[in-house]
Parts: structure tokens; sequence; C-alpha cells
């Protein structure tokens, strides 16, 4: 359970049940490319994706000894975590998410992608996969030294307040 401004999400899907890690092997960098690129969800938040880039940097593929992240292309690198249905070589990424810690006190989630043909069927899914994603950073974010809030991903205004 997930209380944003007032409204308690409920979500069915642990998040236990999906591999999250910082850096993923090479071989999803084509299907990474095509997440950030030639997304299918793109165009309903397009402005929002734009703001985001011209406030904290264009998201880049760096690759690192067989392993490839995302970081953004602006003075503060920020942290990528990828989503995966499991540990196999057949895991599918299910999105990513970049976030980058602006301040003392906060941490925004500067770009979140979806895997379009893991959620087309299903707009539940999409939503289950993005929250799932907070999820997973609310639990990182509580762990930091300072850090009380989380900004939503293409808002300047949502806001998650963590407990500590």
């Amino acid at each position: 359970m997930l209380a944003i401004h007032g409204q308690v999400v409920y979500c069915n899907m642990p998040v236990d049940n999906f591999i999250f890690k910082a850096k993923v092997p090479e071989r999803y960098s084509e299907e990474l490319n095509r997440l950030f690129y030639f997304n299918g969800y793109q165009a309903k938040y397009a402005k929002k994706i734009i703001r985001s880039v011209e406030l904290y940097g264009k998201p880049v593929l760096v690759s690192d000894s067989n392993l490839i992240s995302m970081e953004l292309e602006s003075e503060n690198k920020g942290q990528c975590l990828f989503m995966l249905t499991d540990e196999g070589e057949e895991a599918l990424l299910m999105g990513t998410l970049l976030y980058s810690r602006i301040s003392a006190e906060t941490i925004v989630i500067t770009h979140l992608v979806v895997n379009e043909t893991a959620t087309e069927a299903d707009a539940k899914e999409f939503s289950n996969i993005v929250y799932l994603f907070i999820r997973k950073l609310v639990s990182i974010a509580s762990k930091i030294k300072d850090v009380g809030e989380i900004i939503l991903p293409y808002s300047e205004k949502k806001k998650i307040k963590l407990k500590k």
C-alpha cells in the first residue's frame, strides 16, 4: 500500500516478483534504446518528457565491462534502476527508472519508461509497473540520510513524503 496525496494505491503484484538492478548485460541495449526512443507511451507524455530533459538532462546509455546503464547528460548524472522479470537469460526488461538527488532532502524521478509490449493488453498492468518502481525507489530513498521526499516523474508538484 502506498499513499500519494491522501490516495491509497493498492497493488497485488509483490515487488519481490521482479528483479531490480542498476546495470544490466549489454544484450539489453537494443531493447533499452527501443524503450527510451521508440516507446508508444511517449506521445502521451511528450511535453513533460521534454521539460524533464530541459531541467535534468537527456538520458544516455553508458557501457562498462559488458554491462549497460543509463545516466543523465548533465552535471548530476543521476542513477538508474531496471526492472526485470527474473535473473534468467530470457528475462524481460519491464522498464527503467532514472532518478537524481537534486538536494539533500529531495530525489526526483527524471524519467520512467515501461515496456509497452509487456503492458499493452492491460492499462492496469502499466499502472502496477509504475507503482512497483515507485515503491522500490521509496524503499531505497528511505534508507538515505536526510532524504524526505520523492518528486514523481514528469511533475514538479506531485511528491511522496517519506516516513523515517
